[in-house]
């Protein structure tokens, strides 16, 4: 039996989490993003749209925002978060759930207690929930006369676009030492994983520096080429606008459990990436052509005019998705009847 879980624990530890747990054309893609500019009628219109999402100690929430070229029109808020593109829109959900021991222990395990956390997509406006990533399950207890205590999260990190990047950690005894802490990204698209080296065309500066780092995490045991690494996150970042986050394993276990991380400037993006990232002026622009949302809070029209605010900071923002003054979303989408 020890065999069999240990196995069953190391290739969960492996895999670190799923992605995409239903068929990948239950998403419906992939569809290139809206990037083009609006006709020319929509353009001049000077009306510009965009739902800025936030984590919050309230829970998730959306705001809805509306502007011209001389004001702020509205801004209405719903609980929930919205990812994607205006030609994909996504309810997003995340949140920690009973899991079976028996599934992965078999039925020595049953006096086990365990969590798991989910992120689950919804298509926007009519469809279904669907789980999307899910962590290794974090259990507590005792098996085969031994402790279990393995604590893991799934935090979302950001929402780019379809780009859509998490940060898992997974720490604790099963019953030996375990430690993983990595960063993914998953294209909403096509449900798959997007790898360093399909949207970054040079490594980061951590992978070509050969001085070690401070601490209990070494260089040597970074990636040093982009297709070395497994996964990738980019966050937001006040001053910078924003910045890369990768982790991986390192050879002092006893001080860090293995788990290290690095984050680094963005290097040089592919040109659909940098069409969705802040601006030397950390401003991200609506892909119509009408105005920016500034990671300062500024909202501004086409002409760099500030009109208003939003009170979204950027340690709690998760994206933003810009849409033409006439979509059809409404924030009642996000109501599960809806």
């Amino acid at each position: 039996m020890r065999r069999r879980v240990t196995a069953a624990i190391g290739a969960a530890l492996l895999a670190e989490l799923s992605v995409g747990c239903l068929p990948p054309a239950t998403i419906d893609g992939p569809i290139e993003p809206a990037l083009t500019p609006a006709p020319a009628s929509e353009t001049d219109s000077g009306l510009c749209r965009a739902l800025v999402t936030e984590r919050s100690a309230r829970g998730p929430l959306t705001h809805e925002l509306r502007w011209d070229r001389e004001a702020l029109i509205s801004a209405d808020t719903h609980r929930g978060l919205v990812v994607g593109t205006a030609d994909q829109l996504f309810a997003l959900r995340v949140e920690r759930l009973g899991f079976d021991p028996v599934s992965l222990y078999g039925e020595s395990g049953q006096s086990l207690s365990c969590e798991q956390d989910v992120i689950s997509t919804r298509r926007l406006p009519d469809g279904l929930d669907q789980p999307l990533v899910e962590a290794t399950p974090a259990c507590t207890g005792q098996f085969e006369g031994q402790t279990v205590a393995l604590e893991s999260t799934l935090s979302l990190m950001t929402a780019i676009g379809p780009l859509l990047a998490w940060r898992a950690r997974t720490e604790g005894v099963d019953p030996a030492q375990v430690g993983v802490l990595s960063y993914r990204t998953i294209d909403l698209r096509t449900s798959e994983p997007a790898r360093p080296d399909q949207w970054l065309l040079e490594p980061s500066q951590s992978m070509t520096r050969d001085e070690p780092e401070h601490g209990a995490c070494t260089r040597r045991d970074a990636p040093r080429t982009l297709a070395d690494a497994r996964g990738f996150a980019i966050t937001w970042h006040a001053e910078a606008g924003a910045r890369l986050r990768v982790g991986y394993r390192c050879c002092s276990w006893e001080r860090n459990h293995g788990m290290c991380e690095f984050e680094d400037p963005i290097p040089r993006p592919d040109p659909e990436l940098a069409a969705m990232l802040p601006d030397a002026d950390k401003l991200l622009h609506s892909p119509f052509g009408c105005g920016s949302i500034g990671l300062d809070g500024g909202i501004r029209t086409r002409a760099g005019v500030a009109v208003g605010e939003h009170a979204v900071a950027p340690a709690d923002l998760l994206g933003v998705v810009f849409l033409p003054h006439d979509h059809p979303f409404e924030l009642t989408w996000l109501d599960p009847s809806a």
